[in-house]
């Protein structure tokens, strides 16, 4: 999880979540969808590098508190011939996060 300096505006800490997932050129979306994550907006992307063989997750929220966005990024990082092995355990970790105060 990381989470990155706050913004008064939701679209710029959005903007900064996505540049942080595109941090290399070789990397390809392949998925991207809307998701709800305790009520809020969040985007849910999942890159792949086929030529070194990774495949990530992220799942980018602006969360908003005392006037301000935090982005907040939850990633996950595995070999593409491992998702069959664990991509039930990361799903499982994406749909159901939860932030508390």
């Amino acid at each position: 999880m990381s989470v990155l300096r706050p913004q008064t505006d939701r679209d710029k800490a959005f903007k900064q979540l996505g540049e942080l997932a595109k941090f290399d050129s070789s990397v390809a979306i392949v998925e991207d969808e809307t998701v709800d994550v305790c009520g809020l907006e969040a985007s849910r992307l999942v890159d792949i590098t086929e030529d070194r063989g990774l495949r990530f997750e992220y799942l980018n929220l602006a969360y908003p508190f005392d006037g301000n966005y935090y982005p907040l990024q939850l990633r996950g990082q595995m070999a593409i011939c491992d998702f069959p092995l664990f991509g039930v355990e990361v799903e499982t970790m994406f749909r159901h996060l939860q932030i508390g105060p």
